[in-house]
């Protein structure tokens, strides 16, 4: 698979992640006690921007390619992602409970992280 092709993998895997999370938030937020709570407006709106986000730079990402400033944006978003899954994993570990977004993060932003990972860095060593 190119690249540019796997490279629009990432809005995808982003959108079911925040779709698990937009259903399910709300009541994890209540049930561990945070604070400030989170309305489910206020949350569906945040995960809207952060999937027109991932749209945006994947689109200027394939578009400029992987040495424009759009490309660097690009692959941090895939970083933080990639944090944003070991967040996951650890607020499960640490609340011994299911935490609401760690089923699509292991199963689709882990995998998929880590191959755009090590895919830019193999295509960066082969020039």
């Amino acid at each position: 698979m190119r690249f540019q092709a796997a490279q629009w993998l990432l809005p995808l895997s982003v959108c079911i992640h925040n779709a698990e999370e937009a259903i399910r938030m709300p009541a994890f937020w209540q049930q561990l006690h945070w604070n400030p709570p989170v309305s489910r407006r206020h949350l569906w709106l945040a995960m809207l921007a952060l999937d027109l986000l991932a749209v945006l730079l994947t689109y200027f990402a394939v578009k400029h390619g992987r040495h424009s400033v759009t490309g660097h944006l690009y692959m941090g978003f895939v970083f933080v992602l990639l944090l944003n899954v070991m967040w996951h994993v650890g607020v499960m570990i640490w609340y011994g409970t299911y935490a609401t977004g760690v089923v699509t993060a292991v199963i689709f932003n882990l995998p998929l992280t880590v191959y755009l990972l090590r895919r830019a860095g193999r295509e960066r060593e082969n020039g």
